[in-house]
C-alpha cells in the first residue's frame, strides 16, 4: 500500500514510482523511505533509498533523469 502523496508530489511523477516500475526498488522499500521522511528525515527519497542500500547511486540518478524527461515532456519550457 502506498503512502498518501503530498500535494506537490501528486502533481509530479514520483521517484519512488519510477524506481518500482523499473524494478530497482520494491514498494516496501519506497514505503519505508517515505515513512522515514514523514518521521523527520530531511533527505530526498532517492538519497534515503541509496543510504539504506535499497538502490545504487546510479539507479537513483537514472530515476531522476527519467523524472526530468517526463516532466519536460508534460510541462514544456515556455521559452
Amino acid at each position: 500500500m502506498r503512502a498518501p502523496l503530498r500535494p506537490q508530489e501528486a502533481e509530479e511523477t514520483q521517484i519512488g514510482e519510477i524506481l518500482t516500475d523499473s524494478e530497482k526498488a520494491t514498494e516496501a522499500q519506497v514505503s519505508a523511505a517515505l515513512d522515514q521522511q514523514l518521521s523527520g528525515d530531511p533527505g530526498h527519497l532517492g538519497e534515503i533509498l541509496v543510504s539504506k542500500g535499497s538502490v545504487t547511486p546510479d539507479d537513483g540518478l537514472d530515476a531522476l533523469q527519467t523524472q526530468k524527461e517526463i516532466q519536460s515532456s508534460t510541462h514544456p519550457d515556455p521559452r
